[in-house]
């Protein structure tokens, strides 16, 4: 297996069933991870990488909704609950992942062809 090999397995394996990975905020996270050493791997350029998070919440702005919440918050992945020390804590409820998962997943695909697009033309093709 290669390390690339690994890379889209991972993702596949965090996407198809995510609650076996954490919260929301986690898989998320995991995701992005990543696709950024997926960047690296194919050899994209230091400001690709670094900027994955910028185009992430581009995509999440533009196809979910504005601001500067997480998608798993934007979805209301989350609830508040109050009490405790400092007021209240955000909890993942049990809610439908399914458009969670197909903007992770779409997000990602998006990236990839990004990277191929890099390899292709990194190989004068």
């Amino acid at each position: 297996m290669t390390v690339s090999e690994f890379v889209h397995g991972r993702i596949e394996a965090l996407l198809s069933r995510p609650d076996g990975w954490g919260p929301p905020s986690s898989v998320e996270d995991q995701v992005l991870t990543m696709v950024e050493l997926r960047h690296v791997l194919v050899g994209q350029s230091d400001e690709v990488v670094h900027e994955t998070c910028q185009r992430f919440v581009r995509y999440v702005g533009t196809t979910v909704a504005p601001g500067p919440q997480t998608l798993a918050h934007k979805l209301g992945l989350y609830e508040r609950v109050t009490g405790g020390e400092g007021g209240g804590y955000y909890w993942p409820r049990a809610a439908d992942n399914d458009r969670f998962i197909e903007v992770l997943r779409a997000w990602a695909q998006a990236e990839d062809d990004l990277d191929s697009g890099f390899a292709f033309r990194s190989a004068g093709l």
